[in-house]
């Protein structure tokens, strides 16, 4: 169950803070019994610039796919479970190993969504904020919360043709991890995400000149509340 903290946007009758705008919007996902949609991820270092590609769509309790592609990468990463079997492409590193099957099989057994979306991290692109919130496991969720040390709601502005709340602030890895980068969430008043973006300065290099750049990661979302979704993409991959 949700805490008291992520419901608190539920008992609001005065006008939103940034506390309950995300609060909705964690609630939103966390309640719902299916989701799918897509997220497009621009990560920036410097002048380098990575694309990634993903769709997902989820059915509680234990159902789940996942693809993601990498521009300029092949093969994509995909996760499938049906509920009683879920497979992974292998982990980096063990493509040579335990035999020549590109993927991984493993049943369900008791394992939660979570723990599912846990044993796979090894195997796709990015843990990504978005998938955090699409998989909803109270674990990670307290991270989301913890990850904000700071945050304002800016009001409303206009996103792509849609009205959201912009909310701004500060960010750190973890709990214990120095508050170290910016943040900037935007949410429909139904507490539909539509952005998330984060930035921060940083040094690369090992010698005594380093260069100094800044990491920007950027998530347009698409995601889709107690939608229909295709049951054939659950189908566990072999």
């Amino acid at each position: 169950m949700l805490t008291p903290v992520f419901l608190l946007a539920l008992h609001q009758d005065s006008p939103p803070t940034a506390g309950t705008v995300i609060s909705k919007m964690i609630a939103r996902y966390h309640d719902a019994k299916t989701l799918s949609g897509d997220c497009n991820t621009t990560l920036k270092v410097g002048a380098r610039q990575i694309n990634i590609a993903a769709k997902f769509q989820v059915e509680r309790p234990k159902k789940i796919y996942l693809r993601q592609i990498v521009d300029g990468v092949a093969m994509p990463y995909i996760v499938t479970s049906d509920g009683k079997e879920f497979s992974y492409n292998k982990p980096i590193g063990l493509e040579d190993h335990r035999g020549d099957k590109l993927r991984l099989t493993e049943p369900v057994g008791d394992k939660s969504l979570g723990d599912i979306y846990r044993d796979v991290s090894e195997s796709v692109v990015e843990r990504s904020p978005i998938l955090d919130l699409v998989v909803s496991d109270m674990r990670d969720l307290q991270l989301f919360r913890d990850q904000l040390t700071s945050m304002k709601l800016m009001g409303e502005i206009d996103l792509n043709g849609q009205k959201v709340y912009k909310i701004v602030g500060r960010w750190r890895l973890n709990s214990k991890s120095e508050t170290n980068a910016d943040f900037g969430i935007y949410i429909t008043a139904d507490g539909d995400l539509k952005r998330y973006a984060l930035s921060q300065e940083a040094e690369l290099g090992d010698g005594p000149v380093k260069e100094k750049v800044t990491v920007s990661r950027l998530y347009d979302v698409d995601i889709k509340v107690n939608s229909d979704l295709d049951q054939k993409l659950f189908a566990v991959l072999k």
